[in-house]
């Protein structure tokens, strides 16, 4: 009768789960829809500008070496992965910056890089120090402990030599 019961309550908790994740997925999927025509209406608004830019740069009404942004397709904007063209934001700058020293300068990169080693080191030592403190801590306790039991049982052997063996 109990191994029953726990396989009921086992099943009745799987069916709370399913239920629990149907609920979910269906919520997820009704906000999604909600939200569906907003979205998309975006994606025709960006569309529409980068079709103007496009046009802007054809005729050259725009800086030197402008690049069009790439138009988002309305179909596969739910199904957005690393290589999506939503993240490429190449062109939308005229200034082509020097990249950052920590970047381009291997010299700087390998002070950076034996920055960090010594910040490590540091921060080792000072694992070390709180440890070897703790270790002289526990040591003085031990001796302690060992003087006492030695003055405790000094007293101790004194009386075991009057028994006779």
């Amino acid at each position: 009768l109990r191994q029953r019961k726990f396989e009921i309550e086992k099943l009745e908790r799987s069916y709370r789960q399913a239920v629990n994740e149907h609920k979910l997925n269906s919520h997820v999927n009704a906000a999604i829809q909600q939200r569906n025509t907003t979205i998309r209406k975006l994606v025709s608004t960006y569309n529409n500008l980068c079709a103007d830019l496009s046009a802007l740069i054809r005729q050259r009404h725009s800086p030197l070496n402008a690049i069009p942004p790439n138009p988002i397709s309305p179909t596969s904007i739910f199904d957005l992965d690393i290589d999506a063209d939503i993240w490429e934001d190449i062109g939308l700058d005229d200034v082509m910056p020097e990249p950052p020293d920590w970047l381009a300068d291997e010299v700087t990169r390998a002070v950076i890089r034996l920055l960090l080693e010594i910040d490590q080191y540091n921060e080792e030592e000072s694992h070390v120090k709180v440890e070897c403190c703790a270790l002289q801590v526990w040591a003085m306790h031990e001796w302690d402990g060992l003087q006492r039991a030695r003055a405790h049982a000094s007293g101790f052997w004194t009386h075991l030599t009057d028994i006779p063996c």
